[in-house]
């Protein structure tokens, strides 16, 4: 667990003295540069799930062969409804 911990903070470290060198994080966003890291890490991410090196448990891995369809707004109105109701 330590080891884990350290590595995160030397990562976390690494990444905050890149930004201290392109002038604070103002012009690394300003730059491009910041969008680019996240953009860079999420693709990174995204190989692992797809390669199933990490695990999205229902995504990846123990997927349901068959899944019921769901309805989220059931028993909401759209907002619009609600809003004309409240007035009239």
């Amino acid at each position: 667990m330590e080891t884990l911990t350290q590595q995160m903070a030397d990562t976390a470290w690494s990444i905050i003295e890149e930004v201290e060198a392109q002038g604070g994080m103002t012009k690394a966003v300003g730059s491009g540069w910041a969008k680019l890291k996240i953009e860079a890490s999420a693709a990174e991410k995204q190989a692992r799930i797809d390669s199933a090196r990490d695990v999205i448990v229902g995504v990846n891995k123990y997927k349901l062969e068959a899944q019921d369809a769901v309805d989220i707004l059931r028993g909401r109105q759209p907002q619009g409804a609600r809003a004309a109701r409240s007035r009239g």
